[in-house]
C-alpha cells in the first residue's frame, strides 16, 4: 500500500502544477480498486480497472479510447531531436492540423512585425517558435481551435520549407 500512496502523492503534485499534468490510471487483473487513489489525485475521477474473466481486450481499447476522448491536444510541441546525421533547419517546419472530422490543413507561421519580429502569441493565428527556437507554440484562434476538437490530430513535419496557412474551403 505504501507504493501507493507514494504514487498518489506523486499525482496529486503533477495534478496541482502550474500546468497540469493529468494521471490516468489503467489497471488490468483483480484487486486493483486501490488504484483509484492514484486517479483521483491526479485529477482524473477514477482508474479504468480491466476485469480479466471478460474480454479484457475490449475493456482495454474501451479505456484508452476514453482516455484519448477526454485529452485534448496542446499548443506547446517540443522540437524534437533530428535523426543522426541530420541538422534542424528552422525555416523547413510545417505544420498540419487534421480535425476530428478528417479535415486537414496546413497551419502557417505567425504574421510579424515590419521588422521581422514575432508578434504577441495571443494576439495571432498560426504558430512561431519560442525564444530558444526548441519548442512551437499555437497561436490566438489556432490554439483555441486545436484544444477544442479533442479528436484532432497535429502533426510536426521536418525537411520541405515552410509553408503559408492555407485559406478556409
Amino acid at each position: 500500500m505504501a507504493a501507493v500512496q507514494e504514487a498518489a502523492a506523486v499525482a496529486l503534485k503533477g495534478a496541482l502544477a502550474p500546468i497540469p499534468i493529468p494521471t490516468y490510471v489503467l489497471g488490468v487483473g483483480p484487486d486493483l480498486d486501490n488504484l483509484n487513489l492514484i486517479a483521483v489525485n491526479g485529477g482524473t475521477k477514477a482508474a479504468f480497472l480491466v476485469d480479466t474473466s471478460a474480454n479484457a481486450a475490449t475493456q482495454l481499447s474501451a479505456a484508452l479510447a476514453s482516455i484519448r476522448s477526454t485529452t485534448a491536444l496542446d499548443c506547446t510541441y517540443t522540437i524534437p531531436t533530428p535523426p543522426a546525421g541530420k541538422m534542424f533547419v528552422d525555416k523547413e517546419v510545417n505544420i498540419e492540423y487534421t480535425s476530428g472530422a478528417g479535415v486537414v490543413t496546413k497551419v502557417g507561421p505567425s504574421a510579424k512585425d515590419a521588422a521581422g519580429n514575432d508578434l504577441d502569441c495571443a494576439t495571432v493565428n498560426g504558430w512561431q517558435y519560442s525564444g530558444d527556437k526548441k519548442q512551437i507554440n499555437l497561436c490566438g484562434k489556432t490554439c483555441t481551435d486545436v484544444k477544442a476538437d479533442k479528436a484532432g490530430k497535429i502533426q510536426v513535419l521536418f525537411g520541405c520549407p515552410t509553408q503559408a496557412e492555407e485559406p478556409p474551403t
